[in-house]
């Protein structure tokens, strides 16, 4: 007996696995009619025609019966069980399969709690005696299935936003500018998820060193090209949520100033069109006035206060024109202790946003001796060095986080786990590390 060949077989059965857009559209048709209740798992011929007309009822003149029967006759080799002595028909396992994939390829969306639940489970189940089962069958490779598709799902949500902007912006004067701000608000959404993905990968560090350690132990050894294996998919993943980060991060900004140039252009377009209409659908009257269109109010639109001025003719004389009232210059009162306490409450402040900077080089110095920060206990420290004055520490929090979210050489997560301070029991910051990008 011949080996089984795949690409033989395929190439034989090709039309009959894989049939034409209209013939598949059908099966997913009738896929979604089942889903939706509308349906049971067994239905007539007449409904599978249902079926066939809605996908192609733009082109379908007349009744073409024998095209028609001759579709559900192929649609029988691989996608539909047909009941003789009934003459009923159901969905092959084959066609169950394929749509159930295409459809949850389509329809995912990532839920970072249930991934981040899912990595706690992966890193319990890791074990130096049984590596061999985690990796294979019971936890990460299932794992990196669902994290690859999620990521996928984001990657391919961020090019459709893109797209679809670019398409909008081509209709010329058809743009459509809520359609436009819409477009930039999903991608806002898109690069929050983006850091909340990033977040649920926080542990993924914990495994990676338990990789690296387990590498140096004698069974490690045997398992090296997995344990590598393992290491590279989460410097990978991590890397590609970066990429989808600072694309968002680098197109919204554009997308914004595009948004604010098309209002403008918009305005005056429209104003162009006003003024065009008015002028060519304005009238005389019997007097020989021009007046408006009979659609456009023949109102007087003033402002609330009129600029008055001054009209000098051409032959004028200088006696004629009234003098100018004089007008006493006020002269203000200067609160001599308001401006003290004000002059005061300046040179704290420059004070404060110099001890400040001193903070955030302390922190930059820290970062360049060790892998990670721990930011949540510096926020405290610099509380207790300013003597609870919170708005230093508030200061010094937001400079930390606009430096290092942008920075390339460094990563921020943030975890949803609330961190207290003994001196400061009244104010809790969230668990907040600064890791050095390797």
């Amino acid at each position: 007996m011949d080996a089984f060949n795949l690409y033989n077989e395929v190439k034989q059965e090709y039309n009959n696995l894989l049939p034409n857009k209209k013939v598949m559209l059908v099966i997913f048709h009738l896929y979604q009619r089942i889903e939706n209740k509308e349906l049971d798992t067994t239905f007539t011929e007449d409904e599978i025609l249902k079926s066939i007309k809605y996908v192609r009822r733009n082109e379908i003149k007349t009744e073409q019966t024998e095209q028609f029967n001759q579709t559900i006759r192929s649609l029988q080799k691989f996608f539909l069980w047909r009941d003789e002595n009934k003459g009923v028909y159901s969905f092959r396992p084959y066609a169950e399969q394929l749509c159930a994939e295409v459809a949850k390829v389509l329809s995912d969306t990532f839920n970072p709690t249930e991934i981040e639940k899912d990595f706690k489970h992966i890193q319990t189940q890791l074990d130096v005696e049984s590596f061999d089962m985690w990796y294979q069958y019971t936890s990460f490779d299932g794992y990196r299935r669902k994290v690859s598709a999620q990521t996928s799902v984001l990657d391919r949500k961020v090019a459709k936003a893109i797209t679809e902007f670019r398409t909008e912006i081509n209709q010329n004067d058809d743009y459509n500018i809520s359609s436009l701000k819409n477009i930039v608000d999903i991608l806002s959404g898109l690069g929050e998820q983006t850091r909340e993905l990033n977040v649920a990968f926080r542990s993924s560090r914990q495994i990676e060193d338990w990789m690296i350690d387990f590498q140096k132990e004698e069974k490690g050894i045997t398992y090296f090209k997995e344990t590598a294996d393992v290491i590279q998919y989460f410097k990978y993943i991590r890397n590609k949520l970066q990429i989808i980060g600072r694309k968002i991060d680098g197109i919204k900004p554009k997308l914004d100033e595009y948004i604010n140039n098309i209002n403008q252009q918009d305005f005056y377009r429209k104003f162009k069109l006003l003024l065009k209409y008015t002028l060519e659908n304005a009238q005389l009257n019997k007097s020989g006035e021009m007046c408006l269109p009979t659609n456009i109010p023949n109102e007087c639109i003033l402002p609330d206060k009129l600029q008055k001025f001054l009209i000098i003719k051409e032959n004028w004389n200088q006696e004629q024109i009234p003098l100018q009232r004089s007008s006493k210059v006020a002269v203000p009162t200067i609160d001599k202790e308001a401006s003290s306490l004000e002059l005061k409450r300046c040179n704290e402040q420059s004070a404060m946003f110099k001890r400040v900077k001193q903070y955030l080089e302390e922190l930059e110095y820290q970062l360049n001796t060790s892998k990670e920060v721990d930011f949540s206990m510096c926020f405290f420290e610099v509380m207790e060095k300013e003597h609870g004055d919170v708005n230093a520490a508030v200061r010094f929090a937001s400079r930390a986080m606009e430096k290092y979210f942008k920075s390339k050489a460094h990563q921020i997560e943030i975890q949803k786990e609330k961190i207290s301070y003994s001196l400061y029991p009244t104010i809790t910051v969230w668990k907040t590390t600064i890791y050095k990008r390797t």
